[in-house]
């Protein structure tokens, strides 16, 4: 990810919903099944796109699944409560076209 797309990604607040864009974020957390999920209601599931805070930076990922258990591709070690969200809207997920 390039320090360019890192501040836009960080520039993204959760109470502007003046843009197309929509944005959900909270602490990681471990559902009974087994997923990822970002708060209480928002489950991760293979192929999608997220990004996770480390330290004062935003880091974007993909979640993947290799039959047993869900990883990150670049390789994040996840931990319950590491801060999380997921911007969606026009262009790619992120929001820029």
């Amino acid at each position: 990810m390039t320090e360019t797309k890192a501040r836009k990604s960080a520039q993204i607040r959760p109470d502007d919903f003046t843009s197309p864009q929509r944005f959900t974020q909270g602490l990681l957390t471990k559902t009974a099944t087994g997923r990822w999920s970002i708060g209480e209601n928002w489950e991760l599931t293979s192929g999608e796109c997220f990004a996770v805070k480390l330290g004062h930076q935003w880091l974007e990922v993909r979640m993947e699944h290799n039959g047993r258990s869900y990883y990150t591709i670049p390789g994040v070690v996840l931990h319950v409560g590491l801060e999380a969200r997921q911007v969606w809207g026009e262009g790619n997920r992120y929001g820029e076209n």
